[in-house]
């Protein structure tokens, strides 16, 4: 069975999926973080805001050795090859969603890469 959303052409076979989605269509926004006033429509994502902001955690490390960057979104680490690696080197490592195990490998062609 096909479950569509009633507000955009959004489609899937799991239901739940479909009620997640749903929560992208509604200004309302429940969960509060209750260190600062951000808010979220859904409880997933106030956790990793809780994560990244108020832990610091940052999972996106930057593959290109010995730079030492890591991003709390993906969005800053794209940003930052973007301004300081890509004159240099138009592949980067696609390992930083793999558990960000690049700099465990010794050789470069050990790493999957793509062009940016």
């Amino acid at each position: 069975m096909v479950y569509k959303c009633d507000d955009c052409h959004y489609a899937t076979d799991i239901f739940l999926s479909l009620q997640t989605h749903r929560w992208t269509h509604v200004k309302k926004r429940p969960y509060r973080c209750r260190l600062c006033n951000y808010g979220s429509k859904t409880l997933q994502n106030l956790k990793i805001h809780f994560r990244r902001v108020h832990t610091k955690e940052r999972p996106f490390v930057c593959p290109h050795f010995p730079c030492k960057f890591a991003g709390a979104y993906s969005q800053d680490l794209k940003s930052h090859i973007r301004n300081r690696h890509s004159k240099n080197d138009k592949t980067v490592s696609l390992d930083h969603l793999n558990n960000n195990r690049s700099r465990s490998h010794t050789h470069l062609k050990e790493i999957p890469r793509v062009l940016i």
